[in-house]
């Protein structure tokens, strides 16, 4: 398989999942669900098809329309991965840059949605699957070793609601403290919160039947210090915080994606 990267409209994406009898791109919830009229639904995959036509990567022939290989494979592993990375960064004042990386036994994608409805992909043999993005985040942060580098285990709903009053100027130090964090690291947290320089999602998915894992890493640095994230899913019940350093950050990162990548294999 040749190494691909092309840019597709929605409409194009739409065509190529259905052209794999599928309904949606894991990690990205339902691209069709966008459309709840079939009708609708249908008309988009045919302006979809007709524009990958007129780009000659669908061809008609006497036995009906024969999609080019390269997308068929990005459809394929976009669609039925065995492993996915979800990568979204958000720095200070920016928009959050959104990537995707499916693997399956044959090849890699990237997938980077934008804010325009279009879609860029990169088929290859091999990928780093994210690592290379994911390290670099906490290695533009300053040093921050004289962190004192406590763990707490948070519900859920009660870091959801801390940094909610954070952002909204309200008290989120004693949010956390009364779910139990410390008073000097509920100040800090909350500081971070309310005003993060930077906001990176990590989520790692294995699907290697029978068993499927998941890993969550959320960083947010800002000036309250650096501070992990660390769960199955951002929905967990209890969340795990850890406050880091650059250095910790950067270790602990590399060490998901190792059990990640070593997971693969096996």
């Amino acid at each position: 398989m040749e190494p691909l990267t092309i840019r597709l409209s929605q409409e194009e994406v739409l065509f190529i999942i259905g052209a794999v009898h599928a309904n949606n791109i894991p990690g990205m919830g339902s691209l069709a669900a966008i459309v709840t009229d079939e009708a609708m639904l249908a008309t988009l995959r045919d302006a979809g098809g007709r524009a990958l036509i007129a780009r000659e990567l669908l061809v008609p022939q006497d036995d009906g329309l024969s999609l080019d290989k390269g997308l068929y494979a990005i459809g394929l592993a976009c669609t039925r991965p065995d492993q996915l990375v979800s990568l979204a960064i958000t720095k200070a004042g920016g928009p959050t840059r959104q990537s995707f990386y499916y693997r399956v036994p044959e090849v890699a994608v990237l997938h980077q949605p934008d804010d325009l409805g279009t879609h860029s992909f990169s088929l290859s043999l091999a990928s780093d699957m994210g690592a290379g993005a994911a390290s670099a985040a906490p290695a533009a942060l300053p040093d921050s070793s004289s962190d004192q580098g406590g763990t707490w285990h948070l519900p859920q709903a009660a870091l959801a609601a801390a940094e909610d009053q954070a952002r909204g100027g309200g008290a989120a130090a004693a949010a956390l403290l009364s779910a139990g964090v410390d008073a000097p690291a509920a100040a800090l947290l909350a500081q971070t919160l309310a005003a993060p320089d930077l906001n990176m999602v990590l989520q790692l998915v294995a699907q290697l039947q029978p068993t499927v894992t998941q890993t969550l890493l959320r960083l947010i640095a800002g000036a309250g210090g650096s501070w992990l994230v660390i769960g199955e899913s951002l929905t967990d019940d209890t969340l795990e915080v850890r406050q880091v350093t650059r250095d910790m950050a950067a270790a602990m990162i590399s060490e998901s994606f190792k059990q990640f990548h070593a997971s693969w294999q096996a």
